[in-house]
């Protein structure tokens, strides 16, 4: 009982912080790939200059 009482807490909390680092992994990518693509068109748009 008293295993039980201690475990549920702590998996709450790791699987809360999981899904925070999930979704700022998520949205970081999301800005790198918009930082690509907006490098990638100054890029392309100087080489075919």
């Amino acid at each position: 009982m008293y295993t039980n009482m201690l475990m549920t807490p702590v998996i709450r909390w790791t699987v809360i912080v999981l899904a925070i680092l999930c979704i700022l992994f998520l949205v970081i990518n999301k800005l790198i790939v918009k930082k690509r693509r907006e490098l990638a068109e100054k890029s392309g748009k100087s080489f075919k200059e």
